[in-house]
């Protein structure tokens, strides 16, 4: 492809250079600097990422572990005046359950405030089953009169035996551990089984009454299995209303926790008993032990108010699952760090390693405060990292070089455009010459011969009749001149209006030949036709005359004498063929993609010296694309050329379109 640069323009020039080149030059070289230093940047980045992901770790684990104590406050504050009685249990507490968290208790400075009952560790639980020999013979003989009748449903006898049992029971001490919490469970069985629901719930307060006034001495762990089952049973009865309900329910979980927190006191004592006796500032708030295996703190002031201090035993695996959650939601944000995250134990809580080898990064301690978590953060493996810069270097390499193609490109396009532009001015400056040059000649003719007949110097009828016929082919040529320009102009500005109608291109190309055959049969050629009749297309009948005249005007100018024109109009099955053939002087193949251009002439001596306006060639082009028929040539220097025009035959929908338009 040939490009003309187009010159006389400087200014033009310099800003295409200076505005689109040297930029564009400069940006490329700066994004290839760049991207050489990706690998580095992608380390650089991983590092700044691998630090965000430790600051966000810490700051997650951190704000969980204080959420957990700040329960753990709630909790304590109110049991700091701990409630004593059945109407203080059955308020609902500030906070139900803390995850994570086994036991608690509650001092004020060395006074103990919850729980106010510690169970006596030589009482045994007997509930369900009497350990043999423990009880005496009546009793046992009771026990079993009192599981026979009560499987028997003889529940008025066995509510006698009960009270039997009670008795015996109050009136020997050694009964005291063993019958007492069986007999209250049989005893609200017996009411519920019998119907009498109202006085099972009230039996179960005062039983609770009983207990919170006077809880020293009894099975601890009995009495919860006991008040568990009850309170369970109590709450599936379907007549208690809303109010009812949510009383006992408070009161079941409030009563619980404490009989829990009672039955921990022993388990724990020796952690709970070196936490009591453990001596740190009141401003250090927190401080944490660990021992055998078990995991506690002390709080204080200024998380607690007053002289509040609050002993607890946590639940490793509790605490690591509440913990464990919220780290994994901010892992899922930092999915590219490799890390492990580790206990104090070295026990590995969540790990996301490289493929390649591990390369420490950086460790750092969390939860500092308490047992600590380690975690350790690895180096990438290398090979994604450079996968992954190779992959954004291709990237960016194929957007730079992209983006200059694009560049070059339109580069290329805006300076043949201006070339273009510059040759076109060009051919409209010898087109007016040219034309000048036309229309001054029929005029120069017409007007001496008028003039010579006006003055009388021709005398003579056959000079007369020769000079008035030369006048009138002057003025059709000047007049077809005339029409080719209008045509033109009408048809670049998009000023032409078509009138489609149903035509016979037969007859519309006979009545062109017959205007023309006198002219090529004048100049010496052999005129030869082959055109199949009745075939009818869809146009405009000004505008298809225009084209086929062209054609054969064009075909007759430029084929000296002695040649041949042969024109045919044949139907095929997808349209109808029109075709020009001459023996004339010819097109070179480089010439012909451009004879239909805008006021384009063959530039050989021919040409030069045939007169023409350059227009003819265009006007056919343009008639051809608005009935979307297809025009090519075919043709050698000396030897002629052919001119086909091919129509398709218009369907019913484009024939509306064409009326329209």
């Amino acid at each position: 492809m040939r490009i003309k640069i187009p010159r006389g323009n400087p200014a033009l020039i310099a800003f295409f250079i200076g505005g689109i080149v040297l930029p564009s030059f400069v940006l490329t070289v700066l994004s290839f600097r760049s991207i050489r230093n990706e690998v580095l940047l992608a380390e650089r980045a991983y590092e700044e990422e691998a630090q965000g992901f430790q600051t966000a770790t810490e700051d997650q684990l951190t704000k969980e572990m204080q959420s957990m104590f700040s329960q753990v406050r709630k909790r304590s504050l109110w049991l700091y005046d701990q409630p004593r009685s059945i109407e203080d249990l059955s308020k609902a507490p500030p906070l139900d359950t803390i995850v994570g968290l086994k036991s608690i208790f509650l001092f004020r400075g060395d006074t103990r405030v919850f729980p106010l009952y510690i169970p006596d560790p030589t009482i045994q639980n007997r509930f369900p089953n009497l350990s043999p020999g423990s009880p005496p013979s009546a009793a046992l003989n009771l026990l079993a009169q009192l599981r026979t009748l009560f499987r028997e449903e003889k529940y008025h006898e066995a509510t006698r035996i009960i009270d039997q049992l009670s008795k015996l029971e109050s009136s020997q001490s050694a009964l005291h551990a063993s019958l007492r919490e069986p007999l209250q469970w049989m005893r609200f069985r017996i009411l519920v089984q019998t119907g009498n629901r109202t006085q099972a719930i009230n039996f179960v307060m005062d039983q609770v009454r009983t207990f919170l006034e006077n809880p020293t001495g009894q099975d601890i762990e009995g009495s919860l299995f006991v008040f568990e089952s009850m309170f369970s049973a109590i709450l599936s009865f379907e007549e208690l209303s809303g109010d009812q309900r949510e009383t006992i329910w408070n009161l079941r979980r409030n009563l619980t926790f404490q009989m829990q927190g009672s039955l921990s006191w022993n388990q724990h004592g020796n952690l709970l008993e070196h936490l009591l006796l453990s001596q740190f500032q009141e401003d250090e708030g927190i401080t944490y032990l660990e021992e055998g295996g078990e995991w506690g703190f002390r709080m204080s002031h200024p998380w607690l108010e007053g002289s509040q201090v609050v002993l607890g035993v946590f639940e490793r695996s509790a605490v690591r699952e509440r913990l464990i959650k919220p780290f994994l939601a901010t892992q899922r944000e930092w999915k590219r760090v490799c890390y492990r995250l580790t206990d104090d134990k070295d026990s590995v809580l969540s790990e996301v390693l490289p493929r390649d080898t591990l390369v420490v990064l950086k460790t750092a301690t969390i939860l500092y405060d308490y047992p600590a978590w380690t975690l350790t953060v690895f180096q990438r493996d290398l090979r994604e990292v450079r996968l992954e810069s190779r992959n954004k270097m291709i990237l960016l390499y194929s957007l730079v070089g992209f983006s200059l193609l694009i560049i070059i490109l339109g580069s290329i396009f805006v300076v043949k455009g201006i070339s273009r532009e510059r040759d076109l001015l060009a051919m409209k400056t010898n087109f007016l010459s040219s034309i000048s040059h036309e229309l001054k000649t029929p005029l120069t003719s017409i007007r001496m011969f008028s003039e010579m007949m006006a003055q009388g110097r021709v005398q003579k009828p056959e000079k007369i009749i020769e000079y008035s016929t030369l006048i009138g082919k002057e003025a059709n040529r000047l007049d077809n001149l005339i029409q080719a320009i209008l045509s033109y102009t009408r048809m670049e500005r998009g000023q032409q209006v078509f009138r489609w109608d149903r035509i016979d291109l037969s007859d519309l190309a006979g009545k062109v030949l017959d205007s023309l055959r006198p002219l090529a049969i004048n100049r010496g050629l052999l005129w030869t036709t082959d055109m199949d009749p009745d075939l009818m297309i869809q146009g405009d009948h000004t505008a298809l005359y225009s084209m086929i005249q062209n054609l054969v005007d064009n075909a007759i100018k430029y084929t000296p004498p002695p040649g041949s024109i042969h024109l045919s109009l044949k139907a095929e099955d997808n349209g109808i063929v029109f075709s020009v053939t001459d023996t004339g002087v010819g097109i070179a193949a480089q010439e012909q993609k451009n004879i239909f251009n805008d006021f384009y002439r063959v530039g050989d001596e021919m040409t030069r010296s045939t007169k023409g306006s350059g227009l003819g060639l265009a006007i056919v082009r343009r008639v051809a694309e608005t009935h979307r028929a297809s025009i090519s040539v075919h043709s050698r220097p000396g030897k002629g050329s052919t001119f086909t025009v091919r129509f398709k035959r218009a369907t019913n929908e484009q024939q509306d379109t064409n009326r329209r338009g």
